[in-house]
């Protein structure tokens, strides 16, 4: 019992930290850039490798489960 607890305990503390980091990073390149654009792809080009494994793995499964994979979408659109 006291193993589930701290492991949900660090799922927790793991969350919040990248919550915060992600509003920390939004905040530093917007205040250099001063372009909510130019923010938001920077962004995405730094977290891309981590959402193309992502995304990834969602069509692996699909394929592995035989359901039907549709279009990706790995750069965020602005409109």
């Amino acid at each position: 019992m006291l193993s589930f607890t701290l492991f949900f305990l660090e799922l927790f503390g793991l969350f919040f930290l990248s919550q915060q980091l992600t509003r920390a990073l939004s905040q530093f390149f917007y205040h250099m850039t001063r372009s909510k654009k130019v923010t938001i792809y920077i962004l995405s080009f730094l977290f891309f490798p981590g959402t193309l494994l992502h995304e990834l793995s969602h069509a692996f499964m699909a394929i592995i489960l035989f359901v039907p994979v549709g279009k990706m979408d790995l750069l965020p659109k602005i409109e």
